[in-house]
């Protein structure tokens, strides 16, 4: 299916006064437009359509439906986000620990310069990610030490999620079902 750049964006900004208004005219139930005006400056419309979509059936909203009732919801995918966020921060930093430990004691270091798939794989991985790094230890490592890569439990903190499970799928399968099972598994 190809698109049709024909069509003109002509929306204009609305102001918050104005936003309320076609909030209202749309069905919206307002209780406290000073409240609505100060969710709208710090939250946005155009972040909160997305939960006043929930109430609306072709842009009108279901009868009785309130900005609360719009705000219930915000806040309520709000605080399941920051749950999902803190849990899958805790699992990324086992993971982290874990494979850094397995690798930083069952190899030498570098281990990811020697031959073999971690070389062709995990060295340009790494090196692109020592470039962009812009934390501190890794400078003081640079500035301080004389060895070319610092160590693996330093690089792995650089990292970003999908390269540490790019690194974690080019390991032998001896390591990762040694790292798979401190989880269990």
């Amino acid at each position: 299916m190809s698109k049709d750049f024909s069509k003109t964006y002509t929306k204009r900004a609305l102001t918050i006064h104005q936003q309320i208004e076609l909030l209202e005219k749309r069905g919206l139930i307002i209780n406290d437009r000073e409240e609505v005006s100060h969710y709208l400056q710090h939250i946005g419309y155009y972040h909160l359509s997305t939960y006043f979509k929930i109430f609306q059936d072709d842009n009108i909203f279901i009868q009785n439906t309130s900005f609360e009732d719009v705000l219930k919801v915000y806040r309520f995918d709000k605080r399941l986000r920051l749950v999902f966020q803190n849990t899958l921060e805790m699992i990324e930093k086992s993971f982290r620990a874990n494979l850094s430990n397995h690798l930083s004691i069952k190899y030498d270091n570098p281990f990811y310069l020697t031959e073999g798939p971690q070389k062709e794989n995990f060295t340009p991985l790494l090196q692109s990610a020592i470039k962009k790094s812009k934390e501190p230890f890794l400078d003081y490592y640079k500035n301080t030490y004389s060895n070319s890569y610092p160590p693996i439990w330093m690089l792995i903190q650089i990292i970003s999620w999908g390269e540490l499970l790019h690194m974690y799928n080019f390991l032998e399968r001896d390591d990762k079902q040694s790292i798979a099972k401190k989880y269990g598994y």
